[in-house]
């Protein structure tokens, strides 16, 4: 499903549906928005430098299952967000969540390089991400 520009001020909102899952699309990101269908779990991150002291972060991550708008090199299986670019909020381990991401310069420029180098990970800040919570019953 692809979002269609609007005119003038007016904004078509489109929402996709994804096995139980429903997450609202506004075309102000002029289609650069990717939703992918993606099974959240925590890993340590490479190390980092805080004061005079190496350190390993946990970070969150997803698992890609599905591209449902938009699209990702076939070599992506992983989005790792940023140590200290923030935590994703309300997310349980083992779960699948509809993500929307809103690639930076810097993302799209790692998506390209993806599909010419083939390596499988993706690294983004927090604040691309918008995470759909799974709707309870």
């Amino acid at each position: 499903m692809r979002i269609i520009g609007s005119l003038l001020l007016v904004s078509v909102v489109v929402t996709l549906s994804c096995g139980g899952l429903a997450l609202a699309q506004d075309n102000k990101t002029n289609g650069d928005v990717i939703v992918v269908k993606a099974k959240h779990f925590r890993t340590t991150g490479p190390c980092i430098e805080m004061g005079k002291t190496l350190v390993m972060p946990i970070i969150d991550a997803f698992s890609l299952t599905e591209v449902v708008n938009g699209s990702l090199p076939e070599s992506v299986e992983v989005i790792l967000v940023r140590a200290l670019s923030g935590q994703v909020k309300a997310v349980k381990e083992g779960e699948i969540y509809l993500v929307e991401l809103a690639p930076s310069a810097d993302t799209k420029s790692q998506i390209k390089d993806r599909a010419k180098d083939g390596y499988s990970w993706l690294w983004v800040n927090e604040s691309e991400l918008k995470v759909q919570q799974k709707k309870r019953n």
